[in-house]
């Protein structure tokens, strides 16, 4: 009889400590999102006022902003990536373990199991969180070329900086192969949290 108890206390300790672990995950990858989106900020606007400045060539400079919306776009949905994984993990394994190991019921699962609670409540108001960081920067890799592209048509064309049709070219050619990349990108996540 001590055995199994030592054995259901070994293994409850083993849980705990799991769970609170990919909690601990889940909370960074969450913090790790509000710095990005943070510094995503910050960079954009340097790059935009940087790219108003008097020289002849600034206004190439707005062309880094699909490359900062990219960049921070991919550290954010494989921050959600990671935070899908965990959630799944705990939801799936760890707190089902947890329940069954103190013989809690389906119905007091739902209630005190965290994961299991969070699942449950999306369903009621048919809404998954959380995303919301996410869904704004899939947006934004596909709104930021175009404002780019808008910015360097703008001001190249006032500063005269090449023939207008060149600077057309130049602007809807960068705008669509940003375009691309981002879609691409989006699609290989979509289809990775799936």
């Amino acid at each position: 009889m001590t055995n199994n108890s030592e054995d259901n206390k070994n293994k409850l300790d083993y849980l705990f400590n799991t769970h609170g672990e990919v909690r601990s995950e889940i909370q960074s990858r969450i913090n790790q999102r509000d710095t990005f989106a943070i510094q995503f900020i910050v960079g954009s606007g340097a790059i935009i006022t940087i790219g108003f400045l008097e020289f002849q060539y600034s206004p190439y400079l707005f062309f880094l902003l699909p490359i900062i919306a990219l960049f921070y776009s991919i550290q954010i949905l494989y921050s959600y990536t990671i935070h899908d994984r965990c959630h799944k993990f705990l939801a799936n394994n760890i707190e089902p373990e947890i329940a069954k190991t103190l013989a809690i019921t389906k119905g007091d699962e739902e209630r005190l199991m965290w994961e299991e609670y969070c699942d449950v409540e999306a369903k009621k108001i048919k809404v998954k969180t959380p995303g919301i960081r996410k869904r704004f920067f899939e947006i934004a890799v596909f709104v930021v070329p175009v404002i780019a592209s808008c910015l360097f048509y703008l001001l190249a064309s006032y500063r005269k900086l090449h023939d207008w049709w060149i600077i057309l070219i130049i602007s809807v050619s960068i705008g669509l192969i940003f375009e691309l990349i981002s879609f691409l990108v989006i699609r290989k996540f979509n289809k990775a949290s799936k």
